[in-house]
């Protein structure tokens, strides 16, 4: 079930903990992986909303980073600080529900940010993550490890990492975090030289999506295609 089929079944059955749960583990990951950050504003003031019915402990740090995390995605370099410490209070309460996905979250913000001491602490906690039984985001865990140690300079293990995330996507079924390794994995590629199998694999995946899709993950795909026939073309 889609995020949004979630959150309107939870809104159909009037249930406030469970249109919580759909917002916050659902809708707002994905309205920022998408780049919906109007979206994401919206089902941020639901959040906020539904808090005063239901004042539940585990909320307020959620409610914190996710707000933090719209503002970085704004731009606000400031807001990764107030994503790690939303994080320290998740990470204190033992919330672990999603906590894997909100690492990779707050290391893409570092990195976007170029705060590479945050990417470098979400990296290590990620690298634990791995030993444990979190299958399901193990491809987002990888690729946040193989874009610090890009950053890093460590290009082997970047592309290591890189390539486990593709094959994590791969085994979970996961078609965008598939995509999201992938345009990562075709971008390093190329500026090593060996962009052929990594791009027509992007491709492929690319084209499984549907046309007319703006989604940032679709586009920075398309965009990067493009950088890649542009390249082969200047080569030719």
């Amino acid at each position: 079930m889609w995020p949004q089929e979630c959150i309107l079944a939870a809104t159909t059955i009037g249930h406030p903990v469970s249109l919580m749960h759909a917002l916050a583990v659902g809708g707002l990951s994905v309205s920022l992986w998408s780049g919906l950050l109007d979206v994401a504003q919206d089902q941020l003031k639901r959040l906020e909303a539904q808090y005063q019915i239901c004042q539940l402990d585990i909320w307020p740090p959620l409610i914190r980073f996710y707000r933090a995390a719209i503002d970085t995605a704004g731009r606000d370099a400031q807001a990764v600080d107030r994503m790690r410490d939303a994080i320290g209070g998740l990470r204190s309460r033992n919330l672990r529900i999603h906590f894997a996905m909100n690492l990779a979250m707050l290391a893409d913000a570092a990195l976007s940010h170029n705060r590479l001491d945050v990417a470098r602490a979400v990296a290590a906690e990620a690298s634990d993550y791995l030993e444990r039984d979190e299958a399901w985001c193990r491809s987002e865990l990888f690729r946040v490890i193989g874009l610090t140690r890009w950053r890093e300079g460590d290009v082997l293990s970047a592309a290591e990492n890189l390539a486990m995330a593709v094959r994590a996507a791969q085994r979970s079924g996961a078609l965008t975090l598939e995509l999201r390794a992938a345009t990562q994995q075709a971008k390093l590629a190329l500026q090593t030289g060996h962009g052929d199998i990594a791009l027509s694999h992007l491709a492929c995946v690319y084209q499984r999506f549907e046309s007319g899709l703006h989604t940032a993950d679709v586009v920075a795909a398309r965009d990067q295609l493009e950088v890649g026939q542009m390249i082969s073309r200047g080569g030719s």
